[in-house]
């Protein structure tokens, strides 16, 4: 038991690790390794025979049909060791002396929606099953239907199988239902108390025979379904003596309360965290300028192990960094910086130097920001434009089968967020007849279907873009600047997108963005402010990342020696 102490431990805190502890606690119990046999119990052997000479007794009787002779479990049927007292036995052995006393319920086709009365007799379906609640539905037949389903009625402490999608969920027949039958998507076993009673076999069903080869791979395709019943009866069971099933059960009872306890100290633990994180984040956003963001980072720095417990809880804090770094607060500004109004001239300038020299076509004019479409205060120095007076915006064309190979044949073309990285771009296709090329540092932005808004950065001489694809060209200014401005407006894209069944952004959704421009020299600092701060993410998500393979692995190890 010192195993199972550990377990708890060690899982607690591991990912996944309660729901791990409670499918351990099962798994030892059905394994005889939950709690100390007692030389003193019944052995399950002799149990056995009592059961069978009280079932020929009524088959001599004529109170039972006689069913057919059940063969020993072989050796080979034996999936691992019992315990000294234990047996192995069949399904069969296990239920009531009754006919019927496992069924599956009717074929679909033997309860019709037409014959359904507004009372009378109820049909039982899977969602009683799912959730234990047997006053709810409101499907009934009338007493004609129900004589010739019989063999399928429901009666209390039966126990109710779900069978199809949400397969292998029990509940137990209270003493108070409405009369009815079970529908096709149920099974129902009455189980012989005197050898294993129900509250035994709601740890047995999910801990063993889910598990077992004949159950795990289930059939179907779209939705699973559980095997017959003809081959759950030829799955051979562990059974112990009757005692001992009560002090299982018992044991499993207190764990499991015990994993309650976890699972709510869990919980507030994590809310605690939430709050915290969101209060830390709350700071950063809200920091007035770069003083206050840094006395606010040192906060979050300091405080890492209390904030972040995950790797993906560190997606919120690299997102705070960049919306902070196009606001204006991560960097201090320098009164010396030549103010973003003198480069937007020069900008104005290259590009129409660029218009006449016909290396970029001529754009249409766009409007001034309003001060209604300025979503905050910029920094002194900065200025509110229009994207498109600051860049040439070039859309990708679609390139048919034939048009492009993966043999390397041509230059790269990337058709979309499927070839895109953490940054740059790898190229899976390859054409020789390109129609669109994007150049080296042109930022990447996808246009079209579920990834609207992703970006990367072109590293490569050149490539083909496919329709899916924009690709911005900065005339003067830092590429990592825009490209951060770009990551920080994901949320502006997706909202832009037509809402179609295949969202999209239009040209006009690019070009007429509002965007926070720094002074050069400036957007050079806070590149560099923003490098630093995301790689401390990164660092923190690889260690966060490495704790949890670590519990994972120190987890899988103490579920893999206690069961062994």
């Amino acid at each position: 038991m010192k195993t199972l102490e550990r377990a708890f431990e060690v899982m607690a805190d591991a990912p996944s690790g309660v729901k791990r502890l409670r499918e351990l606690i099962l798994q030892l119990a059905v394994q005889g390794k939950l709690v100390p046999q007692d030389p003193n119990d019944e052995p399950a052997s002799i149990l056995l025979e009592k059961i069978a000479r009280e079932k020929a007794k009524l088959v001599k009787e004529g109170k039972i049909k006689k069913g057919k002779e059940l063969p020993p479990v072989t050796d080979e049927e034996k999936p691992y060791d019992l315990p000294k007292g234990w047996e192995w036995c069949w399904l069969e052995h296990l239920c009531a002396h009754t006919n019927n006393a496992i069924k599956r319920g009717p074929f679909g086709s033997a309860i019709r929606k037409d014959m359904f009365v507004s009372s009378g007799y109820k049909i039982y379906e899977q969602k009683h099953a799912i959730y234990g609640d047997f006053s709810i539905g409101s499907y009934y037949i009338n007493e004609t239907h129900f004589d010739k389903l019989k063999d399928f009625e429901l009666f209390p402490g039966d126990i109710l199988i779900s069978c199809a999608g949400t397969v292998g969920k029990l509940s137990i027949v209270p003493g108070s239902i409405e009369r009815g039958i079970i529908n096709q998507a149920l099974l129902k076993i009455r189980l012989n108390d005197k050898i294993i009673p129900n509250q035994y076999f709601l740890i047995l069903f999910p801990a063993y025979l889910m598990k077992s080869d004949t159950l795990t791979d289930l059939k179907g395709t779209a939705m699973k379904n559980i095997v017959s019943v003809k081959e759950l009866r030829s799955i051979p069971i562990p059974l112990p003596p009757l005692a001992e099933q009560k002090r299982i059960v018992e044991k499993v009872d207190r764990l499991m309360a015990l994993c309650d306890k976890l699972e709510e100290t869990r919980k507030k633990k994590e809310e605690r965290r939430v709050a915290m994180n969101a209060s830390a984040l709350d700071r950063l956003m809200n920091a007035s300028g770069p003083e206050e963001f840094d006395s606010a980072w040192r906060r979050v720095r300091d405080n890492f192990h209390l904030l972040y417990d995950r790797p993906e809880t560190v997606k919120k804090l690299r997102a705070a960094i960049l919306q902070l770094a196009v606001q204006g607060k991560l960097v201090p500004q320098d009164p010396n910086d030549e103010p973003a109004s003198i480069l937007l001239e020069k900008i104005a300038r290259e590009k129409s130097k660029l218009v006449k020299e016909g290396k970029i076509r001529q754009g249409k004019d766009l409007p001034l920001v309003s001060d209604d479409e300025k979503p905050y205060e910029l920094p002194k120095g900065w200025e509110w434009v229009r994207l498109g007076i600051l860049i040439d915006l070039i859309s990708g064309q679609h390139l048919v089968n034939g048009q492009h190979n993966n043999k390397g044949q041509g230059i790269p073309y990337l058709t979309g967020p499927a070839d895109f990285g953490d940054i740059h771009p790898t190229a899976t296709r390859w054409t020789k007849e390109s129609k669109v090329e994007a150049i080296m540092n042109d930022i990447l932005i996808t246009v079209k279907g579920a990834g609207v808004g992703k970006a990367n950065i072109l590293a490569m001489e050149k490539c083909s873009i496919g329709r899916q694809i924009m690709a911005i060209r900065i005339i003067d200014g830092e590429i990592l600047y825009f490209y951060t401005w770009v990551l920080a407006s994901l949320r502006y894209f997706q909202d832009a997108s037509d809402g179609s069944t295949v969202p999209g952004i239009g040209r006009d959704d690019v070009m007429d963005a509002t965007f926070p421009l720094p002074p050069l020299p400036e957007q050079k600092r806070i590149v560099a402010k923003v490098n630093r701060l995301v790689a401390l993410c990164d660092k923190l998500e690889t260690t966060l990342a490495a704790s949890r393979d670590k519990a994972t692995s120190l987890a899988a190890s103490i579920v893999n020696h206690a069961t062994a």
